[in-house]
């Protein structure tokens, strides 16, 4: 038996929280696209390629202008970072907020621990398809057994975290949550900073 925290899995939904983490964690995994060389990083285009006036084509000041062939790119891809910040108090409570929607749903399970004899898939496949689970997010223990981590790898829509790599979007990605006791213990000191779950 393990009593689970009313502050942990029992908060009011709060939509606007969980879109606010949703994006942010997408926007740190964002990447940019490969950036370009303007014409000032394009090898070359020192010289004026001919004089300014009477030779009847257009004015030009450098072959590396963007209307060359070889030139640089106008307004092309840069380096950036599409990351922003946001206050941990915000994501933990977004995440209790995640926490809890699973447990309204009636779609958190909590189990002994994830401990299986061999590293076999057909050995937890037999397991998973035992509880019926079907698009599940399994969190273990804070050290992984090496066993499982090897036999549910291969495991469609499963996805196996330990408590630390929790997220707001892991919980929203999959249907059913699954945890273990040592999961859930060190969810509660993660979340309400304190091991006491009253």
């Amino acid at each position: 038996t393990i009593s689970l925290a009313t502050a942990v899995f029992d908060e009011p939904l709060r939509l606007d929280l969980l879109t606010r983490v949703v994006n942010w964690q997408r926007a740190n995994w964002r990447l940019p696209a490969n950036p370009s060389k303007n014409r000032a990083m394009v090898r070359g285009g020192g010289k004026k390629p001919y004089r300014q006036k009477g030779t009847g084509n257009a004015r030009a000041g450098s072959n590396r202008s963007p209307l060359w062939k070889g030139g640089g790119k106008a307004h092309g891809p840069v380096k950036r970072s599409f990351a922003f910040g946001l206050q941990k108090k915000v994501r933990r409570l977004a995440l209790r907020v995640a926490l809890s929607a699973r447990m309204r749903e009636g779609k958190v399970t909590v189990v002994q621990d994830a401990k299986i004899p061999d590293h076999k898939t057909r050995t937890y496949a037999a397991i998973h398809t035992k509880f019926g689970w079907e698009h599940t997010l399994f969190i273990t223990e804070p050290e992984m057994d090496p066993n499982f981590r090897l036999a549910s790898r291969n495991v469609p829509n499963l996805d196996v975290r330990t408590p630390l790599g929790c997220t707001v979007y892991g919980v929203l990605r999959r249907r059913e949550l699954v945890l273990t006791l040592a999961a859930v213990k060190h969810l509660h000191k993660l979340l309400l900073r304190s091991d006491d779950p009253n």
